[in-house]
């Protein structure tokens, strides 16, 4: 994925959804649905997100359905007087009270925040959350599975820092400070890495 001049993405291609009943949508019954639901003040969802986006025949049908005008891009989460960081917590990988991992990305279409950087140290995680947010049938389902891969990712980071020496406890055959060597890096050998603004 390329992030455009605008803060969205290009060259992004979402995977099609599973159809197996062959339903089809038109742009026309998604507007009549996002429309109704701005009306009454309930869109964006706020509340319960991945299970109404699975339980709700309506919401199914909007995050299922492609169209040039309802592509489901990643965009970027606005800046508000509320929200001057621009970063909400992903909606399908994190607990209102617990686990929660906050991205400055939303889909473009539904409104939702979602990851769209795989988390590091999780080798069985193929695909970002806001793919599987527009790909996986059951949310609900989901949630629970990425939940616990946030968990173990955090607790195992957690794990590797306990276990690291510290800082002057050479005392007891530790690590001696002292005793590192700092090479010096040419500038041409440095590398700078570019991270999309994701904490895990």
């Amino acid at each position: 994925a390329r992030e455009s001049s605008k803060g969205g993405i290009q060259s992004f291609v979402l995977p099609l959804p599973p159809n197996e009943e062959g339903v089809e949508t038109r742009d026309e019954e998604i507007d009549v649905i996002i429309e109704a639901r701005r009306d009454k003040g309930q869109w964006p969802v706020k509340r319960n997100t991945y299970k109404q986006f699975t339980n709700d025949e309506e919401l199914v049908k909007v995050r299922f359905h492609r169209s040039q005008k309802y592509p489901h891009l990643p965009t970027r989460i606005p800046i508000t007087e509320s929200n001057k960081e621009g970063r909400l917590n992903c909606r399908l990988c994190s607990e209102s009270q617990g686990n929660s991992r906050s991205t400055s990305w939303m889909c473009s279409v539904c409104e939702i925040p979602l990851c769209i950087q795989i988390m590091d140290g999780d080798e069985t995680n193929h695909e970002t959350h806001h793919v599987k947010f527009h790909t996986m049938k059951d949310l609900i389902a989901e949630h629970k599975v990425c939940n616990a891969k946030l968990s173990n990712v955090r607790g195992a980071r957690k794990e590797r820092k306990q276990n690291l020496p510290r800082l002057g406890s050479n005392g007891g055959g530790g690590f001696d400070p002292s005793t590192v060597v700092v090479e010096p890096t040419p500038v041409g050998d440095m590398n700078l890495n570019i991270c999309d603004g994701e904490h895990v």
